[in-house]
């Protein structure tokens, strides 16, 4: 009987060729959910927002664009008659819902707002089966169909559905046809909806998939990329708690913008030489945001996450009240005047032996940051990977070791406090000698050896372990004995010794501040020193 009231709908949408668009997209987002009576679904803060997110993006693409928030299940009906109308054989469409979700005997079900969860007999009130979205896209004559469900929120407490599934998430949906099935969260798996916090501080009140997907649908690369991008992107936001999913494939490659860019996957361009941000539109890609990650295949296909460091200016160095301050961290100030990505964890052993083929380490773990390397043996790594055919990075761009003044300004993240997290660090935050805390009196553990990297937090631009585990070489000569470079875009060229910063896992916490400096010649090699690659464009240095 659905399937009839399907082909009749389409009937009509063929006889009515007026109504039918090139683009079109149905978006759906589901904030509210009754609570009165024992409902058993709890309010979702962002996806109202998110659907609205979502509606501004496809916009900007060329779409039309049927929306409906905290729609009952009646008013989805309604909406899907509309949308299957304007589908347009041989053109895209496009459905996203953002709200809750559940399986229940192996069907996904997409709840409107009026749904309490009390029955099963109710469900059909309640619930569109997510199917009949698909169907209805390809049974419509699109060429190519999108389903971006962004509902795998949480399981409700209804003892029907949990003997369904226990622990919440989505059942997997595998469709013959021209449609790709794009999940928040895998098969079984939840996704966040919680307010995000940027690598700039800044409170965004977006679920990280559709702030991911609104990102990346207006950036002119084909879907496959548009795909892996949104997936690398949620991994940082959710700090690798949530990863997405899809289901479908397509012949040939496709775009939703009609501007086709050739980029490396993650990689946003074209990368901006101002601080100014640019007014967005459907055929440009945003700026980069302080945090935002690129992701860059070494040879033999190892992956480097870099995070995004814009142009900006700071004070260098400590004040002299600061505690275990040196008079060569007398501050000084400094213009970043371009932006450059610093690898967001110390260069592992993995991504060393794919590039030097060889492993130094005392220490020994593909995970583990690389140790007993020189700032030669460094600088060989840099020269490798630059002398590459394909060196990973966009066009204009190359390989280096960050600057002191970038190696600083990236650690401090916007902070001005001795570490970036604040007055004080244990050893629950950093791995250093966990007997000699800074700012407390609060000890904690000394693991006596490095690390896997990103075993601790982030600071404020999504970068790990810059405090402890390895030091780090920078680019620089030491500069002087009692002074920083100070000005626009500083680096030490005078000098015996090379610099290296952040402090090892056998150090003290003193020599793990954002300010700290160290230096040794540059043969020396030890198993508390590593390095950080960055990328910065190809007329900086």
């Amino acid at each position: 009987m659905k399937t009839a009231f399907f082909l009749s709908l389409i009937l009509v949408a063929a006889s009515s060729p007026l109504l039918a668009e090139q683009k079109v997209a149905l978006v759906i987002g589901n904030t509210t959910y009754p609570d009165e009576d024992g409902g058993d679904y709890g309010d979702l803060p962002n996806c109202v927002r998110d659907a609205e997110l979502i509606s501004t993006a496809l916009q900007k693409i060329g779409f039309s664009v049927i929306s409906a928030s905290n729609a009952t299940r009646s008013m989805m009906d309604e909406k899907l008659t509309d949308f299957e109308n304007r589908i347009q054989k041989g053109g895209t469409a496009v459905v996203y819902f953002a709200g809750h979700g559940l399986e229940y005997e192996k069907r996904n079900y997409l709840l409107g707002s009026n749904a309490k969860g009390q029955a099963r007999s109710r469900l059909g009130e309640e619930a569109m089966d997510a199917e009949t979205f698909a169907v209805a896209m390809m049974a419509a004559g699109a060429a190519q169909s999108f389903l971006f469900l962004d509902c795998c929120r949480e399981k409700p407490n209804s003892e029907w559905a949990t003997r369904s599934r226990k622990g919440g998430g989505l059942e997997d949906m595998k469709l013959t046809g021209d449609i790709i099935i794009s999940f928040a969260a895998r098969p079984g798996e939840n996704a966040q909806d919680q307010p995000l916090v940027t690598g700039a501080g800044v409170l965004v009140n977006h679920g990280p998939y559709a702030q991911a997907l609104a990102k990346w649908l207006p950036s002119g690369i084909k879907h496959t990329d548009l795909f892996e991008n949104v997936r690398q992107e949620v991994d940082v936001l959710t700090k690798g708690q949530q990863r997405t999913w899809e289901s479908g494939s397509f012949l040939k490659p496709f775009f939703f913008s009609e501007t086709q860019t050739s980029v490396t996957p993650l990689a946003p361009a074209p990368m901006a030489t101002s601080a100014q941000p640019s007014t967005p539109t459907a055929s440009t890609v945003t700026f980069p945001k302080a945090g935002d990650p690129m992701t860059v295949t070494l040879p033999g296909g190892v992956k480097m996450i870099l995070c995004y460091c814009p142009p900006g200016t700071f004070t260098m160095g400590s004040p002299a009240g600061e505690m275990s301050h040196n008079d060569d961290e007398n501050q000084v100030p400094v213009t970043l005047s371009q932006g450059f990505w610093l690898a967001q964890t110390e260069c592992t052993q993995a991504q060393w032996m794919a590039v030097m083929g060889n492993n130094p380490s005392h220490f020994k773990g593909e995970t583990l940051p690389v140790e007993q390397v020189s700032w030669n043996d460094a600088q060989n790594f840099i020269t490798r990977l630059n002398g590459a055919t394909n060196n990973g990075l966009p066009d204009g761009w190359k390989w280096s070791l960050p600057t002191e003044a970038q190696w600083e300004y990236a650690c401090r993240a916007g902070t001005d406090t001795p570490m970036a997290f604040g007055k004080s660090l244990v050893s629950a935050q950093a791995n250093f000698h966990g007997s000699h805390p800074y700012g407390t009196t609060e000890t904690g553990p000394f693991l006596e050896k490095t690390a896997p990297v990103g075993s601790y937090k982030p600071n404020d631009w999504a970068l790990l372990d810059l405090h402890g585990n390895v030091a780090e070489w920078c680019q620089d000569l030491r500069f002087g004995e009692t002074k920083l470079p100070g000005g626009t875009d500083p680096v030490g060229t005078e000098g015996l010794f090379r610099s290296y910063r952040g402090g090892g896992w056998t150090g003290s916490s003193h020599t793990l501040r954002s300010a700290h400096r160290s230096w040794n010649e540059a043969t020396y090699r030890e198993n508390t020193i590593g390095f950080r690659p960055a990328a910065v464009q190809t007329n900086n240095r």
